[in-house]
């Protein structure tokens, strides 16, 4: 079966959807440090790039200005917005022989009556299908672009100027819906024109169709531009939209993007396939199946964009590793734009597990390696961004050593020592024999200016320490296994958003609040990777392949809660025979996983389906709950604080403490369509298999429940996942 994303679903997820123009500095893949023929794929002497989550075309474009001419390069551009994809396609094919009139398209929201014939003519094109030959759109797509095409087309001939212009006024005022990074203008708020002057505007009387979207409702498009190119180029910065200086610089960037491109095209060396489509389940696809619908089944580079403050950057690095083409020094490349981070280590701190180094060992441990980015590809000093490269990395058994932390021990004891005093000689021997880990605990409570902790306490607690069993080699077996723990900890238990935060979208980001981004599926998919490579089995033996037999398990709170979860996880990913083993009290027996889906009722006066800037929309998990009496216990207590020494503490994330694996269970890796209010969740085919009665969307982002709880019942499996009946065959005649 086709599984459900490993990134946790926002139950508006495509805020970024009113973004059609980015949000940051064009910039390059690629520079000319990076020795071209080392991405070079052999096979078929091409450079094959993927661009996930394309947005619009600059990245892409000015990638290709670095690219030899006489280099063949094949890009994939990938979005979820259709829109988007839609724009891309018919701005290129104009661009080849009218780059002004291309530009004009891209950017602003009033066009000439020239270019409108320009953009006509195209659609009309593009609508039979005759596509330029180094274009290539995946057959599904086709069929979704064409729609928007068609409508844009329509739309000359049913909607008027002034009807298209008080959308757009509308739009632009939207509470939520943001305006970019680096703002707009009042010249921008009033024409929504950039490429050429405030008074050159005043004049066009044509709108762009390509700015809105018809597709929801036909009758009443919706704008789709709202923050204006000011950050698309680093050349902008700092100058007014709406004079002559602006109109220029911005033409001149375009006019250098669209003559490499047509320089490419006559050479023959660029080809580019489109595919829409949520990159978190098409990177999932076996490889057929992703050239099918990518074009190709692995590549040199893998472009991220900031799909990482949405999806997750664990998420992206398990999903693009395992599609990075083996014959080159290929890399995968990530940009974290919501965060206050300045560099990648500042980025590793704010990313789960939250120490930097631990995060490098797990990118080494599947197939990855931070490396530094090149000079020339570095961000623009006001950008308040972060860009990582990770290059494809074998693993090996020097990678799961942990020499650096026994290297540790002696600055550990000296530590020691100076705290003991006098004391230090009566358990000197005994400190050489123990782990660091336990060295690191002592030399904190010394550090912790608890005033019960005092040499003597301290002597006595280390001669109770046994350290019989201890050696380097369990120790490092030891730590590992501590450290794949707390990540699987931190990954199943998000953090609740404090009622600052609540109140104020940017305290969040300010505080370094970690995004929910991350599933169970998410850890489950990192620890079968683990299991894929000889070092990771040797380094955690037995140990790691009973990970989950383990029957303490069960009596950690929360995570006991999520068990149900992560095996269902393990089932999909893992095979049958780990589930079996598994010792959660949850466990059900052998059973097929289904997709189920049920129409979600919201409760009354939420406003849940708002969009909130791409921060604070409802990140979705389900809770299954076994007894009406559980039930009426959430209830009460949703959406109520209590006040401790610490600060405010949320009820529900308080009450699953305390709740029995067997009376609460949350499933992470749900899918929702929020035009349909259709939720989506895996289960075990035969629901009787299940203890539980209800099931409920929860906002774990706030641990709030936001609709109403309905019977286990109302979920039916889907026609994919259906098993088919079984009819007696016919003889032929």
């Amino acid at each position: 079966m086709s599984r459900l994303s490993l990134a946790r679903r926002k139950l508006f997820d495509r805020v970024m959807g009113g973004f059609c123009i980015g949000n940051t500095n064009a910039r390059s893949l690629i520079c000319a440090s990076d020795q071209i023929e080392k991405l070079t794929c052999a096979e078929d002497n091409m450079i094959k790039i993927l661009y996930v989550g394309v947005g619009d075309m600059r990245n892409l474009l000015t990638t290709l200005c670095n690219v030899p001419l006489d280099v063949k390069v094949g890009f994939t551009m990938n979005d979820v917005n259709t829109l988007v994809l839609a724009r891309n396609v018919l701005i290129m094919s104009i661009a080849i022989d009218n780059p002004f009139a291309a530009t004009s398209i891209w950017s602003d929201a009033l066009i000439s009556s020239q270019d409108l014939a320009i953009l006509t003519q195209m659609l009309a094109l593009c609508i039979k299908g005759k596509l330029p030959t180094w274009i290539n759109v995946e057959q599904q797509t086709f069929e979704m672009l064409k729609a928007h095409w068609l409508s844009w087309l329509q739309s000359l001939e049913t909607c008027s100027l002034e009807k298209m212009m008080k959308t757009r006024e509308a739009a632009i005022r939207v509470q939520g819906t943001g305006h970019g990074r680096a703002g707009v203008s009042s010249s921008w708020r009033e024409f929504g024109v950039a490429s050429k002057t405030d008074a050159v505007a005043r004049t066009l009387v044509q709108f762009n169709p390509t700015l809105y979207d018809f597709q929801a409702d036909p009758t009443s498009p919706q704008f789709v531009e709202c923050q204006g190119p000011t950050a698309a180029f680093a050349a902008l910065e700092g100058v007014s939209c709406g004079g002559t200086a602006f109109s220029q610089i911005l033409q001149l960037a375009w006019k250098q993007l669209f003559s490499s491109l047509r320089d490419s095209v006559k050479a023959n060396t660029v080809h580019i396939h489109v595919c829409a489509g949520d990159c978190t389940t098409l990177l999932d696809k076996p490889e057929d199946t992703r050239t099918e619908m990518l074009g190709y089944s692995n590549f040199c580079a893998i472009d991220t964009s900031n799909l990482m403050d949405y999806v997750g950057l664990w998420n992206l690095l398990l999903l693009c590793g395992k599609c990075l083409d083996e014959s080159v020094e290929s890399f995968v490349f990530t940009e974290q734009i919501m965060g206050v981070a300045n560099n990648t280590e500042n980025m590793l701190l704010e990313t789960i597990p939250h120490q930097p180094d631990v995060s490098r060992c797990f990118a080494k441990y599947i197939g990855l390696e931070l490396e530094e980015m090149p000079v020339a590809l570095r961000t623009h000093k006001n950008e308040k961004v972060v860009h990582a490269r990770w290059r494809r990395h074998v693993p090996t058994k020097a990678d799961f050593s942990l020499e650096d932390h026994s290297n540790r021990k002696p600055e550990l004891i000296a530590a020691l020592k100076t705290f003991l005093g006098s004391r230090y000689k009566s358990v000197q021997s005994a400190l050489k024999d123990l782990w660091v880990h336990d060295l690191d605990s002592f030399v904190a409570s010394a550090d912790s200016g608890d005033p019960s902790v005092t040499p003597e306490s301290m002597v006595d607690a280390l001669q109770e320490l046994s350290s019989s069993e201890c050696d380097q080699e369990k120790e490092e077996e030891a730590l590992f296994l501590t450290r794949v723990f707390d990540f699987m900890r931190q990954i199943l238990i998000p953090q609740s958003l404090s009622p600052e935060m609540i109140e104020d979208v940017h305290k969040a980001v300010e505080l370094s609040y970690p995004f929910p981004t991350s599933t169970i599926g998410t850890f489950v998919e990192f620890f079968s990777r683990l299991l894929q490579t000889k070092a990771g089995v040797e380094r955690g033996g037995a140990a790691l392949k009973n990970f989950f037999a383990d029957k303490s398990m069960n009596d950690f709170p929360r995570i006991r809660n999520r068990t149900f979860g992560l095996q269902i996880q393990c089932s999909l990913r893992l095979g049958k025979v780990e589930c079996e083993r598994a010792s959660f009290q949850t466990r059900f027996k052998r059973s097929q996983i289904a997709v189920f889906q049920s129409t979600v009722k919201f409760i009354a006066n939420e406003d849940v389906l708002l969009p909130k800037g791409g921060i604070l929309e409802p990140a979705l998990s389900v809770f299954l709950v076994r007894s009406s009496s559980v039930l009426k216990r959430l209830e009460q207590l949703n959406g109520k604080w209590e006040n401790s020494e610490e600060g405010p503490v949320n009820l529900v994330f308080e009450y699953l403490s305390d709740c029995a694996a067997s009376s609460l269970q949350i499933i992470d890796n749900a899918s929702f369509d929020s035009r349909t209010n259709q939720l989506q969740i895996e289960l075990p085919i035969r629901r009787g298999d299940t203890p539980f009665q209800y099931f409920v969307l929860v906002d774990i982002q706030q641990y709030r429940l936001i609709s109403v709880p309905q019977p286990l019942t109302a979920l039916e499996p889907t026609k994919s996942t259906t098993p088919p009946t079984k009819k007696k065959r016919k003889l032929s005649t």
